[in-house]
């Protein structure tokens, strides 16, 4: 059902016997309230970076007519985001923030998937995160954890106003590439070369001693649609793609 507001919960607490039970509080004190969250590797508290803490963010829209519902997605994939954007867009939704798993599956395709089937709706989020230990991470949907899939909160109302803005604080380096060859969200050759020797080249050797965690400060830019889209590797397969 439709909700009054929404709790997003950003942990950097990463024991689930440990968070469940402030979500047990949340949901018993705010009924009116869905909740949906991330896993971290850092919480933002406004101009403060905190750590391994539990951020709590409370959305109350000033018009009581809009209203929040939650959804968890556990195959997140191109068709399934094309089937909710289709759905989403029928409920006059807006604005959506979703969160996914990004270390064994790729939420990009559903979100891509969204803007094919509702490419009117504003799509924000991110991926969780784990504290940097690219171990495993988790969404969070009410009570739940969850170590796959994807969460979205939806928001619609007649007096609803979105606004979009976004911060791209990347500087590239180096001439400009070709992904030769790639295949999903792995890539395995820029210009023809394996990845990590594109890394070596620029960067030195130090940056292949610690993979993925070495490469965390340098993302791969890529430029889509004259858009520089920033992607972090977090994991190297075992035939060489990154």
């Amino acid at each position: 059902g439709s909700r009054a507001g929404l709790v997003q919960v950003f942990s950097g607490e990463l024991d689930p016997f440990r968070i469940r039970p402030v979500l047990e509080r949340l949901s018993a004190a705010l009924p009116r309230f869905s909740i949906i969250g991330t896993s971290t590797a850092g919480e933002i508290a406004g101009a403060g970076i905190l750590d391994r803490s539990v951020l709590l963010s409370f959305l109350v829209p000033s018009s009581p007519e809009t209203e929040t519902q939650t959804f968890f997605f556990p195959h997140a994939d191109r068709a399934a985001g094309r089937m909710a954007g289709e759905d989403l867009a029928r409920s006059g939704t807006k604005f959506v923030i979703a969160f996914g798993n990004a270390l064994n599956e790729s939420p990009e395709g559903f979100i891509s998937g969204i803007a094919e089937g509702a490419p009117e709706i504003i799509v924000s989020g991110g991926v969780a995160g784990d504290n940097v230990l690219f171990r495993g991470t988790f969404v969070i949907h009410g009570t739940d954890i969850l170590r796959h899939g994807l969460v979205l909160a939806a928001f619609r109302g007649e007096s609803l106003r979105v606004h979009v803005e976004s911060l791209f604080n990347w500087t590239p380096v180096g001439r400009p590439m070709k992904i030769t060859r790639g295949r999903g969200n792995t890539v395995y050759e820029l210009d023809g070369q394996p990845p990590l020797e594109i890394y070596r080249h620029y960067l030195g050797e130090d940056v292949l001693r610690n993979i993925p965690e070495s490469m965390i400060g340098f993302p791969l830019v890529a430029r889509q649609q004259g858009v520089d889209i920033a992607r972090v590797p977090v994991a190297l397969t075992g035939d060489g793609g990154l």
